[in-house]
């Protein structure tokens, strides 16, 4: 066990971790992000909503490859968790992806993703 692990919970790394990370868009942390990708608080998200930041997480940047497997996945393993049901799987993979939509200032001028 390292030293960061003697000195903060799981939880406190992982919230440490999630509002920190960027997920591009030039969001840092979860929240900009349900912002950025949503245009709504991260307590509103969606389980489709939900999986894609687990997803986008990992990679961030557009220069990335990034489809809706990886979204998938994470839906996937919600629905092995038993956090989601076989029915709200299906309807989340239905979704979306959020990529198409451009960001915008406030001003309406696009923002680089």
């Amino acid at each position: 066990m390292g030293r960061v692990e003697r000195a903060l919970s799981r939880d406190r790394i992982l919230e440490i971790y999630l509002n920190d990370t960027y997920f591009g868009r030039s969001a840092d942390g979860v929240a900009m992000a349900a912002d950025a990708y949503f245009d709504k608080p991260l307590a509103e998200l969606d389980f489709h909503e939900i999986a894609f930041m687990v997803a986008r997480a990992r990679w961030p940047y557009p220069s990335q490859r990034f489809d809706a497997s990886r979204r998938d996945r994470a839906i996937d393993r919600m629905l092995k968790a038993e956090i989601i049901s076989e029915a709200q799987a299906v309807a989340a993979k239905a979704h979306p992806l959020p990529l198409d939509k451009k960001p915008t200032d406030g001003e309406n001028k696009p923002v680089n993703q």
